[in-house]
Formats: structure tokens, C-alpha cells, sequence
């Protein structure tokens, strides 16, 4: 049974309903003894979480996202996957107002071993860009 929810949450994945797969998934990793279906659920989770996260911040919706970029993070931590939700989650944070959390976000990325120069240069052009965090922070925050 495991492994036929894994081939679901697989297929609606690559049907781009993530979303439905997340919680297929997360059926999947409480469910299977078999480590290896777990460490496939578990990948195939922190995707969906990540492209998840970046819906949620092209929908405008940062707390969403924050927490789809935790969940990603959380299971793929020295990867480029996690390196990209940590990236997301600086973003999530501030568009959220938390100029503070955003800088910590994109800095560890940029302390981190291993990062791809992709990952590293939007981590340096986001973190840049929060010198200008009064011109350019949300409206709810500025003064």
C-alpha cells in the first residue's frame, strides 16, 4: 500500500498538483516502515513544499509561503533545494515586514559550504537589495 501512495503523490506531483501530493506524501513518511519509500516521500515532499512556497509568494501570500520554505528546509538542509527555500524564506520574511529575519535567511545561505554560484549570487543580490529596505519594504512597514 505504501508504495502504490508513493507512485500517487509521484504522479500528481508531476501533474502539478502538489499541493494534494504534500499530503499524500506526508501519508507516506508516517506510514512507511521501509526507509527507503521514506527518504522518497520525503524528497518528493521538499519539493512540492518549495514549489509551494514560490506559488505562495507569486500569490502574495508571505506567512504561507514561510511556512511551505520551513517545511522544505527542514527536509532537504544542504541541498540545493534547501539552499533555494532559505533564499524563499528571506524573501517570505520581508515581504512580511522582518528586514532583521530576511538578512539571516539570505546570509546563511551565503555562509553555507557547497552553494551553487547561482544560489550564492540571488542570496548576495537579495541581501543587497534590503540596504535599500526603506524604499523598498512593504508598504505596512515603512515609517
Amino acid at each position: 500500500m505504501d508504495s502504490l501512495l508513493l507512485i500517487y503523490a509521484d504522479a500528481q506531483r508531476l501533474t502539478t498538483a502538489c499541493d494534494a501530493a504534500a499530503r499524500t506524501y506526508r501519508i507516506v513518511i508516517r506510514r512507511a516502515d521501509d526507509g527507503r519509500q521514506r527518504a522518497a516521500a520525503k524528497d518528493g515532499l521538499s519539493s512540492c513544499a518549495l514549489q509551494l512556497g514560490l506559488d505562495a509568494l507569486g500569490a502574495q501570500a508571505p506567512t504561507d509561503a514561510e511556512a511551505w520554505f520551513e517545511t522544505a528546509l527542514g527536509l532537504a538542509a544542504g541541498t540545493p533545494r534547501g539552499w533555494r527555500a532559505q533564499v524563499g524564506l528571506g524573501e517570505a520574511r520581508f515581504a512580511q515586514g522582518d528586514v532583521l529575519g530576511a538578512s539571516i535567511a539570505f546570509q546563511a545561505v551565503l555562509s553555507a559550504s557547497g552553494v551553487p554560484d547561482s544560489l550564492q549570487a540571488l542570496a548576495t543580490q537579495k541581501l543587497n537589495a534590503l540596504g535599500t529596505a526603506g524604499d523598498a519594504a512593504p508598504p505596512e512597514t515603512r515609517s
